[in-house]
């Protein structure tokens, strides 16, 4: 499992090309989420130096995980036999959520946003040759 989570952030960084199955895709999502839990609980129990050196790194960690997230989505999406722009839902539910400050716009964003992974996660991929390529 951690070999497909080393994958998306070196191998296949930049590839929307092909299709990522469910196990890649939990993978990623259980290890970067365990990361992004860590470095929080890190930054609660350390003092200011060390918990703004932890911050850094973990503002580092977000902003290298769109793009291979991204990606990755955008795979998931074509092993289930869908184009990679239905990714393009997502984006702004995302900030929807950042930025809202109704409780109906935020809770019906995250309902959607935590949905759409679900089904991400869930849904078997086409077990045949696709559009995209071979199966995983």
């Amino acid at each position: 499992m951690l070999k497909l989570v080393i994958d998306c952030f070196t191998k296949k960084y930049f590839q929307i090309q092909g299709r990522s199955g469910r196990k890649e895709y939990i993978s990623y999502m259980f290890f970067s989420t365990a990361i992004l839990y860590i470095m929080f609980f890190l930054i609660s129990i350390t003092n200011n130096i060390y918990s703004d050196i932890i911050g850094i790194i973990a503002v580092l960690f977000v902003f290298l995980s769109i793009t291979s997230f991204s990606t990755l989505v955008i795979r998931r999406l074509h092993d289930l036999n869908l184009n990679g722009y239905w990714y393009l839902i997502l984006i702004p539910m995302s900030f929807c959520q950042c930025y809202s400050k109704n409780n109906i716009v935020y809770y019906t964003a995250s309902f959607f946003w935590v949905l759409m992974n679900l089904l991400l996660m869930c849904l078997k991929g086409s077990k045949e040759l696709n559009y995209y390529g071979d199966p995983t």
